[in-house]
């Protein structure tokens, strides 16, 4: 009972938050003398539409910078240095113990977030078919945080739970987390339709849509068959582009217990993986030249080379520089135009069209690295370039354990004893969720 309480109070904490938050950021929205009294149907009023489209947006962010940290680790981005055991587990490759402490924390926060995110959608339409008109603004946001925690989902897990609030769900089982993206798909087309030039919500229809795909590729495990070419996720790739979910250091609560930028930067429990950075000899468990007056450059702190050029990639340096130096609250990139040419160019790669491949690429890279000409004279074939190019521009955004599968690519951290190096495994529904819900064995 002690489990089935702890879960029941983090999936209802959002609500007691977000209703706090509507009396006291937005005075007379509920028209309530006393906030301690407010209860559920205080959010039947329309004029909580902005704060309940906030809390959606908190919720998510929360759930991001908890669930992330345990896909970093359990691919090849970060690694463990502490002293809890859980955490190397993950590094070790052992992803299906549902009583892992950690990815069973980020499991309620996770929920948490599906959970609120569809509330919020589902409030919202209400209002419009009783004729209360809505802002279209906080509509198309209330879409892409449900859709933003729903691929999520289908991206990291094996299986899920849809548990609403004190009332069991069952599971929705493996075979069936596809439905995941169908879901988020429903959720953009709605909010495409509403404002057809969105570069963040047509970036996360491409999202769902190509990750639909590369689950199927990751389950296949077949690195010969491994590439996309998805015409709906080219289509909105297309007109897709920058989406961050933006921390507030401000705000309480805006991380949640183990965030992933509290955890490597602040309390170094694990650091960032020397495949990618060089660590700092003093401490083991930082990267080299940040912090203590250090000279931070590429040649010092980062050891994943650019294949073409054999030099330290700037790609990597920036997203490693904009992490360690934003401490314990960084952003959370969840589409991006780097992004949305990758997919283009991977579809063109996957077409057999070099030359379009070849252009995509190199407008990727940029003015400032050698552009790629074919495998015999730049040393890399075409598709390890692309592997190398997600590596960079998506790291630490929790794509690269979908890579490690589909392109059969170990991490050189799993055990060849593990799960997921015999098989293409990923997060299971939590323990405290197990216990909690009357309809889980």
């Amino acid at each position: 009972m002690k489990n089935r309480k702890i879960y029941k109070s983090k999936i209802l904490k959002v609500l007691t938050v977000l209703l706090a938050f509507s009396i006291f950021s937005c005075s007379g929205i509920l028209d309530a003398e006393n906030p301690n009294s407010l209860v559920e149907a205080n959010l039947d009023n329309p004029s909580a539409a902005g704060p309940m489209v906030n809390g959606s947006e908190a919720a998510v962010t929360r759930a991001l910078a908890n669930i992330l940290l345990p896909a970093a680790i359990a691919a090849d981005e970060v690694v463990w240095s502490g002293s809890r055991d859980a955490w190397q587990q993950l590094n070790l490759g052992q992803l299906t113990d549902f009583e892992n402490e950690f990815t069973d924390g980020a499991f309620a926060y996770v929920g948490e977030a599906r959970w609120w995110s569809k509330e919020v959608v589902d409030r919202l339409e209400g209002f419009v078919a009783d004729g209360v008109p809505v802002n279209d603004v906080l509509l198309v946001r209330a879409y892409m945080y449900a859709a933003i925690i729903h691929i999520t989902i289908g991206d990291l897990y094996d299986d899920f739970a849809l548990s609403d609030k004190e009332t069991s769900g069952p599971a929705v089982g493996t075979a069936n987390m596809s439905s995941f993206y169908d879901t988020a798909i429903a959720y953009l087309d709605k909010a495409v339709a509403l404002d057809a030039t969105n570069a963040g919500a047509n970036g996360l229809l491409a999202r769902a849509h190509w990750s639909k795909a590369a689950r199927v590729k990751a389950k296949a495990r077949d690195g010969a068959n491994a590439l996309i070419n998805n015409a709906a996720a080219n289509a909105a790739a297309a007109l897709g582009g920058d989406l961050v979910m933006v921390v507030d250091g401000t705000t309480p609560d805006v991380i949640g217990g183990l965030a992933f930028g509290s955890e490597v930067n602040n309390r170094k429990e694990q650091r960032l993986s020397s495949l990618y950075v060089v660590n700092d000899p003093a401490t083991g468990n930082s990267v080299n030249g940040f912090g203590a007056g250090g000279t931070v450059s590429p040649a010092n702190s980062i050891s994943l080379m650019d294949p073409i050029d054999g030099t330290p990639d700037l790609v990597l340096y920036d997203k490693v520089v904009d992490f360690v130096t934003s401490g314990i609250h960084p952003d959370f990139i969840v589409s991006s135009s780097a992004e949305m040419q990758l997919i283009l160019a991977e579809a063109a790669l996957a077409a057999g069209d070099v030359p379009l491949f070849t252009t995509r690429i190199n407008a990727l890279r940029g003015p400032d690295l050698t552009p790629w000409v074919d495998e015999v004279t730049s040393g890399v074939s075409a598709q390890d370039l692309l592997i190398h190019e997600r590596r960079v521009h998506l790291y630490l955004q929790g794509r690269r354990l979908t890579d490690h599968y589909r392109f059969d690519d170990p991490s050189p951290y799993w055990l060849p004893s593990s799960d997921a190096f015999n098989a293409p495994v990923l997060f299971p529904i939590g323990i405290t969720e197990v216990r909690a819900n009357t309809l889980i064995d």
